[in-house]
């Protein structure tokens, strides 16, 4: 039985001359092979983060000085909303961090070959 090819579409997109270079920077830091693959890219963690609000999480980074800080994503809409400090549980323990990184890498590497990624 023959597999029907995958539709593909073409989106053209406008920058500034600041969003073009920050769209050359980003690919530079990534090491990707083009600024279409760093658009899908950040449109798979833009999907990702999305998800992960609207299913009650909270994205958090961990300072190198060990503070914790929520990130605030002031261009999405009020419904994404993070939960509220009291509600959110930081471990510091480097063994389950690294368990729940490594958790997370899988996560995304089966979300690359399945998710959203335009090709």
């Amino acid at each position: 039985m023959e597999s029907t090819p995958e539709r593909k579409y073409r989106v053209q997109l406008d920058f500034s001359q600041q969003g073009f270079d920050e769209l050359e920077a980003l690919k530079e830091d990534l090491q990707a092979s083009s600024r279409a693959d760093t658009i899908r890219d950040a449109l798979g963690m833009l999907y990702w983060t999305v998800q992960q609000l609207k299913n009650g999480g909270r994205i958090l980074v961990k300072e190198r000085n060990g503070e914790v800080n929520g990130v605030m994503f002031p261009f999405l809409p009020a419904r994404y909303a993070a939960p509220p400090e009291d509600q959110v549980e930081v471990v510091d323990s480097n063994e389950q961090i690294q368990k729940e990184r490594a958790a997370i890498i899988a996560a995304l590497k089966t979300k690359a070959s399945h998710g959203p990624r335009v090709r």
